[in-house]
């Protein structure tokens, strides 16, 4: 697993350093290694804490998820036409 979040810091500081013209590429490369590190990351996590405290932390991370999902789109969309 810390293979994949150092495999997940290369592509973010490559990204951070380059032009805009190699952006997608970094960006699938990126997205590859995050999905992984986090298909590790979840069955690991999921094991050490009992039941009732992880429906209510998957509860409050989702509702939180949807609310920054749903005002992301109030704040992202002015700030593009700026």
């Amino acid at each position: 697993m810390v293979y994949t979040f150092i495999f997940m810091a290369i592509p973010n500081l490559v990204i951070y350093f380059t032009e805009i013209n190699n952006l997608g590429i970094f960006l699938f490369i990126l997205r590859f290694f995050m999905k992984n590190g986090f298909s590790m990351l979840i069955p690991l996590t999921s094991e050490l804490y009992p039941t009732l405290i992880r429906t209510t932390g998957y509860g409050v991370a989702s509702s939180i998820g949807r609310i920054g999902a749903f005002t992301s789109a109030f704040i992202i969309f002015p700030l593009f036409y700026i």
